[in-house]
């Protein structure tokens, strides 16, 4: 039984299959849609204003695709966001990168092809497909501004596969925020605080109180890279990003663990950030 997994921002639901159109324009098995948002963050004055594209293919199979982008700031700061968008949803996009909902537009019919091709080699004869990808504003600051990206693919196999991450970019050139801002990973304090958070993603109850598990419970319970230990533990694959409440870490489902235990997340509190950070990082918190 396959359970889905949806997120708040940019969806994309790719499905394989049918014929019924949902758009609005009766010509067309697609909607395009560009709509500009406001939250409570956007209507400060402080903030960036960011609009809304969607692309949306509904039959048999399906395919949603709905991304926040900035529309008005500095034009650094925008052509990162926008590359970043453009780089994630599909890497081989080479059109304008602020032209969001061309780039949701082309993908979102190549994931249609995609799917009907893989529905060939499919001798279920009710076997669907669907793809789903958000991409939303997820906090900001006067210092950063936060994207959250989620993202969930069916092609017909046992379960779905779900992908999470953010990335934060900083207001004054448009730097993303990754391990380069950190202290580095060999660090004891950057050590503590991913053994702590891993940690707590396997904490159990006994009789009613919250066990932590032991650095042996722990190690029985992950499935680490070689060269890698509970002494030695590797940053996530994708770059922290921050919300707001702290630095948020995320493991995808394998990277660290087994399938059954899913992704692995943590956030380190603002309290506690300055402690991993360098003076780079640090300054985006100050």
């Amino acid at each position: 039984m396959k359970t889905k997994h949806f997120v708040p921002v940019v969806m994309l639901l790719a499905a394989c299959g049918g014929k019924q159109q949902t758009a609005q324009n009766d010509t067309a098995a697609d909607s395009l849609r560009t709509d500009t948002i406001q939250t409570a963050d956007t209507a400060k004055a402080d903030t960036i204003p960011f609009a809304t594209a969607r692309y949306e293919y509904k039959e048999k199979n399906s395919v949603t695709l709905e991304v926040q982008y900035p529309t008005n700031c500095e034009p650094a700061l925008m052509r990162a966001i926008c590359k970043y968008i453009c780089e994630t949803v599909d890497e081989d996009y080479n059109g304008d990168v602020t032209d969001v909902q061309n780039l949701l537009d082309s993908y979102g019919k190549k994931e249609q092809r995609n799917m009907e091709e893989a529905l060939k080699e499919n001798p279920d004869p009710d076997a669907v497909c669907e793809r789903e990808l958000q991409i939303v504003k997820a906090h900001e600051t006067d210092k950063f501004v936060t994207l959250e990206y989620e993202d969930m693919a069916y092609y017909g196999g046992a379960n779905p596969s779900n992908k999470t991450w953010g990335m934060t970019f900083s207001k004054s050139d448009g730097r993303r925020f990754g391990p380069n801002m950190m202290k580095s990973a060999d660090d004891p304090e950057v050590q503590k605080m991913l053994k702590e958070g891993i940690r707590e993603n396997f904490a159990y109850t006994n009789d009613g109180e919250s066990i932590m598990p032991s650095d042996e419970e722990l190690c029985e319970n992950l499935s680490l890279p070689d060269g890698a230990s509970i002494m030695h533990l590797p940053l996530p694959q994708r770059p922290p990003y921050f919300t707001s409440e702290g630095l948020k870490f995320t493991y995808q489902t394998y990277e660290i663990a087994s399938g059954a235990t899913g992704p692995v997340v943590f956030t380190v509190p603002y309290s506690k950030v300055k402690k991993i950070l360098n003076p780079t990082g640090a300054q985006m918190v100050e």
